[in-house]
This record gives C-alpha cells, structure tokens and sequence, in this order.
C-alpha cells in the first residue's frame, strides 16, 4: 500500500526504471562481532562509497544513463526521465 501511494504520481506514465550499483568496489567495509553473545547481531558497516573511485564510477554510470534515456532514440517513444523526483526520493535535478 505504501508503494502504491508512494509512486501515484508516475503509476500510469510511461517510462522505464534503471539500477546501477558498483559490483567491485574499491572501498572495504568490515563486519565485527558486537559482543561474545552469538544471539547479538553483528556490526556491519558497509563503508558505501568509502573510496573516491566508487563515486566516481557511479557518477559516471548515471550520466550515461541519463544520456541514453535523453536520446533521440528514446525520444521516439516518448521516454524520457521524469523531471519532478518521486515523493520521498532524492533527484538529480536540483
């Protein structure tokens, strides 16, 4: 129910959706034992985007995203990125 409110906005445009994410991070995070109680979760700190390369492919990674979805290809069916963010989303268009 969240989602459906959530994305009411956009639910019938049309339009698509991408995912990007680095598969080889540069930067390391580490995963400790919070106590000598095995019932205890474990620390984990993911360290997302720790190291500059990381942001910097990811970066690039939108852009040409954001140019593909920009093409006059695209165009042609009438996608394109949508220019307000999703409610409770972060944009690039700022």
């Amino acid at each position: 129910m969240f989602q459906r409110r959530r994305y009411k906005a956009i639910r019938y445009q049309p339009g698509f959706m991408t995912l990007t994410s680095v598969q080889r991070p540069s930067g390391r995070g580490k995963i400790s034992l919070r106590s000598r109680d095995i019932r205890d979760p474990p620390v984990i700190q993911p360290n997302l985007f720790g190291h500059q390369d990381d942001i910097d492919r990811t970066l690039f990674t939108i852009k040409t995203v954001l140019n593909i979805a920009n093409s006059t290809v695209f165009g042609k069916y009438g996608a394109r990125p949508f220019a307000r963010p999703v409610p409770g989303e972060g944009s690039l268009y700022h």
